[in-house]
């Protein structure tokens, strides 16, 4: 029989959880472009939904990213805006919050809001113009809400673009090594004292008695 020991495994594993959002981002992204070139409109609002959330919380998680490496005094639970004053003045970046790259995680960032809260909105809107008595100008309502404009094919397919722009000059710029940024882990296990089974006990035979 082989003999057996008493052994203990150790793992410690840093995750990296902006790895996994954007990548979530990236395939609800490659969705939209495959609609977008088969003229497949079915369901595309909601995939745009969806990619623009995801990227809208991969530059938080970029964010706690580089600060948990590089800001000894890191706070998870900072504000949005406290923590990218501290992350890019680290990193010595002054984003133009008015253009792209930049003003596309803004706009992200205010269609998450808008999603997550989720409340009622009415608007008004007036225009004139000249048309003749018996017209039809001016008698269709534009249905479109603000969030609706962030949400759109191209706003999020740029949005991606521009987002992993970004994100590679926060890296460039915070010197991390690439790979310290993925999710990898250790593993260690030791080998102790000889195991030895209990002893088996011997079953008793029961007593019969015959007549």
């Amino acid at each position: 029989m082989d003999e057996k020991f008493h052994k203990e495994a150790q793992q410690v594993v840093d995750h990296n959880i902006h790895n996994y959002i954007d990548n979530a981002a990236l395939w609800f992204v490659d969705i939209i472009k495959k609609k977008v070139a088969d003229n497949d409109e079915a369901g595309l609002t909601f995939t745009c939904m969806a990619a623009g959330t995801m990227l809208a919380f991969s530059f938080e998680a970029y964010l706690n990213a580089i600060g948990t490496k590089k800001l000894p005094l890191w706070n998870d639970w900072d504000d949005y805006h406290t923590k990218i004053d501290k992350v890019f003045q680290h990193l010595k970046i002054s984003p133009d919050w008015g253009k792209r790259p930049y003003s596309s995680v803004s706009a992200m960032k205010r269609l998450r809001n808008t999603l997550a809260h989720g409340k009622p909105e009415k608007t008004e809107k007036s225009k004139t113009f000249i048309d003749k008595a018996d017209g039809q100008k001016g008698k269709e309502i534009d249905m479109t809400a603000d969030w609706q404009k962030l949400c759109t094919p191209e706003m999020v397919t740029n949005a991606y673009d521009d987002l992993t722009e970004v994100w590679n000059d926060m890296v460039k710029k915070s010197g991390i090594d690439p790979l310290d940024l993925t999710t990898q882990g250790e593993l260690t296990v030791t080998t102790g004292e000889k195991f030895v089974p209990n002893a088996k006990p011997v079953a008793s035979s029961p007593n019969i008695k015959r007549k």
